[in-house]
């Protein structure tokens, strides 16, 4: 059984949600400055680092079946806990059960920093839903003719639908 590896791949892990979580953070102040370029940047690498992420948690499960299949654990019985747990006490339980916390941590970290971040994304589209539909409320209902006119003076574009 190669506790090391299964810590180093835990380990990689770690420092992967740790950057995703700083990205998290970053995502934050852009869009509560609406700094909309910075924004661009950040969701970006935000994407590599969880193809990164989903390619690191695959090794993980992969390199833990092989360790819990050597050890006849199956079922309910396979997991990380399990595992630890089974193991002789040694630095590397301890130090093993100590990564598997702090990842743990860090998942959770990642994930209330996401929803932080969805709320006040959603919280932002109901605002401008908002002020859309009280600036639709201050128009009279036919400031724009059927031809996009205001008046006699049609408004710069509003033929393009009809392809002229």
């Amino acid at each position: 059984m190669d506790v090391r590896g299964l810590i180093n791949k835990i380990e990689i892990e770690t420092r992967l949600y740790k950057e995703l979580i700083a990205l998290l953070h970053e995502e934050t102040e852009a869009v509560i400055q609406r700094d909309y370029k910075e924004l661009y940047k950040v969701i970006g690498h935000k994407g590599h680092v969880l193809v990164a992420l989903e390619r690191a948690v695959g090794d993980r499960v992969s390199f833990l079946d092989e360790i819990l299949a050597g050890e006849s654990l199956t079922g309910e019985q396979a997991t990380l806990s399990a595992f630890i747990l089974k193991l002789p006490g040694s630095p590397e339980r301890e130090e093993l059960s100590a990564a598997r916390i702090k990842l743990q941590s860090l998942m959770d970290s990642a994930r209330e920093v996401n929803r932080v971040n969805t709320h006040i994304v959603q919280k932002s589209l109901d605002n401008v839903n908002k002020t859309l539909g009280f600036l639709g409320n201050l128009f009279v209902k036919d400031t724009y003719g059927p031809n996009g006119a205001i008046g006699g003076m049609e408004v710069k574009g509003s033929r393009l639908s009809e392809g002229v």
